[in-house]
């Protein structure tokens, strides 16, 4: 029993190490500090419908701000212009409302699998075979981790377009997350914005891929030297 267990929970870990990593990257790329490092860059795309820089930070950061607090204080239908008139029409509000939701749903399963993770840690504290087990399926995972983030960052460069749609074809229903380059969404959030994030979610989820791996690689080799 004792070493189904440890296979089982090395394929466990194995299988659960990439998905944690490209989670917890987006939940840190999709956050309001990266939106105005974005917004400052000198490459950056101007809209060309009237929205100043002022107005995109202040717009830009309240629809995020609303898409990843837990409680927002407002409805994003409520963001309205200089003129109070509604910054989004009725299909973006809805759209902004189902990426809420999706990432409402990242945050939980992300954090749901801490909790798994500690409590078999907790489980595993003192049983060397479990311990073990544990580390070899988070190198395992680590890995493949790596070689799935080159692959999205290689996609991010070359197919961008194709990982897009793909992305919100998983998530949302079929046409929901296409906009007119003249509404708000797309002025607030342009494609350069989506392009730069997939790829910082990658080089993210890479280096802590690459944590993880050294962190399982040198605690294999105490393992092994303590055994």
């Amino acid at each position: 029993m004792n070493r189904f267990t440890a296979s089982l929970l090395k394929v466990f870990i194995a299988v659960t190490v990439p998905g944690f990593v490209l989670l917890m990257s987006v939940l840190l790329i999709f956050q309001p500090w990266f939106l105005g490092y974005e917004y400052a860059k000198r490459d950056f795309p101007p809209d060309m419908y009237g929205f100043s820089q002022e107005d995109r930070l202040q717009y830009g950061l309240m629809s995020i701000s609303y898409v990843t607090a837990v409680n927002p204080e407002f409805d994003i239908d409520q963001i309205a212009d200089s003129d109070n008139t509604p910054l989004y029409n009725q299909r973006e509000v809805e759209h902004m409302r189902d990426v809420r939701n999706v990432f409402q749903i990242v945050r939980t399963v992300w954090g749901g699998l801490i909790f798994i993770y500690l409590g078999i840690m907790t489980f595993s504290w003192r049983k060397p075979r479990l311990i073990h087990a544990f580390m070899q399926g988070l190198f395992i995972g680590s890995m493949l981790s790596l070689i799935i983030m080159v692959l999205m960052i290689g996609a991010s460069l070359l197919v961008f377009d194709q990982l897009f749609d793909s992305f919100h074809r998983l998530f949302f229903s079929e046409g929901s997350w296409l906009f007119y380059e003249n509404e708000a969404l797309i002025r607030l959030f342009p494609l350069k914005l989506w392009t730069d994030g997939f790829v910082a979610v990658g080089i993210l989820a890479f280096v802590f891929s690459m944590v993880f791996l050294t962190i399982s690689r040198d605690s294999e080799k105490k393992i092994s030297f303590y055994n």
